[in-house]
C-alpha cells in the first residue's frame, strides 16, 4: 500500500478535492527506473505512518517486482487490460 495524503478544500462556489503521493529515494529495484519512488506501507509501519507519521525506509532489494509495460500507461485515454501485460523490453514503444 503506498503512502498518499488525501484533503478537500471546501470554497464558497466549489469543492477541490486533492491528493499526494508520498516518495522517498528508491531502493535497488527501482533506482534504473527513478531515483524516487512511493512510499510503502505494510501491516507494521502503517500504525506508526497514522499515529506519529513515522515513515518507513525503502524495501529490501528483491521485494519488488518489475517489468516493462507500454507506454501507453500514460495516456488517461487508454484503460484496458492489456495496458499491464509485459513488454519483451523496456523501451520498445518510444
Amino acid at each position: 500500500m503506498m503512502a498518499v495524503l488525501w484533503d478537500t478544500w471546501k470554497g464558497d462556489e466549489q469543492d477541490l478535492e486533492s491528493c499526494v503521493v508520498l516518495t522517498q529515494s528508491a531502493n535497488e529495484d527501482c533506482f534504473e527506473v527513478h531515483n524516487r519512488m512511493p512510499v510503502l506501507l505494510d501491516n507494521h509501519s502503517l500504525e506508526p505512518w497514522l499515529k506519529d507519521g513515522t515513515l518507513p525506509s525503502p524495501p529490501e532489494a528483491g521485494s519488488i517486482n518489475r517489468y516493462p509495460v507500454s507506454r501507453n500507461v500514460n495516456h488517461a485515454n487508454q484503460n484496458h487490460p492489456g495496458l499491464i501485460r509485459p513488454i519483451p523490453r523496456l523501451f520498445d514503444h518510444e
